[in-house]
């Protein structure tokens, strides 16, 4: 049985959770949004701002714009489930479940 879908290929039982607001030890609020094509040039911004040492740890190389449309691409497709964390509209950082 195949589960219902939200836009983008999300399963609806998790997509009624996003977009929410956390709060770090710090009393830091944090916005968690699932990650749509809205997000490649904010992805972008941020990836291009982390040290290349940082860079080598990851799967993909998230500073390539087609790399990163690939990346929607297979999130709107349902094969992979990107939470993007935000302060004051900028992205901080992301989470990636792929299958």
């Amino acid at each position: 049985m195949t589960p219902d879908t939200a836009s983008g290929g999300v399963p609806s039982e998790i997509a009624r959770h996003y977009p929410r607001q956390i709060e770090l030890a710090d009393g830091a609020p944090v916005e968690l949004e699932l990650m749509g094509s809205r997000d490649i040039d904010d992805m972008l911004a941020f990836a291009r701002t982390l040290p290349p040492n940082d860079l080598m740890f990851l799967r993909i190389n998230i500073t390539d714009r087609l790399i990163v449309e690939h990346w929607v691409d297979s999130i709107e497709g349902g094969r992979t489930l990107t939470v993007v964390a935000r302060q004051a509209g900028k992205v901080r950082g992301e989470a990636t479940l792929r299958h």
